[in-house]
């Protein structure tokens, strides 16, 4: 996935992982705030179902969000 690509709010999938979700809630560009790598990280709500309001915080790179087949 590309960094046009992620719409806040969204869900997506992790590679390699089937059973949560993330929803994405701010992009990090690289070297700026709490990211201090050199690539763009998104900042998601991680959540086991979609219908969830309570999840955890963890940051991601683009690169390892996918979207959902339907």
């Amino acid at each position: 996935m590309r960094v046009k690509d992620v719409i806040i709010g969204e869900f997506y999938r992790v590679r390699n992982n089937d059973f949560a979700w993330a929803q994405a809630v701010e992009i990090i560009p690289p070297k700026t705030g709490v990211n201090n790598t050199n690539s763009t990280l998104v900042k998601c709500n991680w959540v086991t179902s979609k219908k969830d309001k309570f999840g955890l915080i963890k940051y991601f790179k683009v690169s390892s969000l996918v979207k959902e087949k339907e």
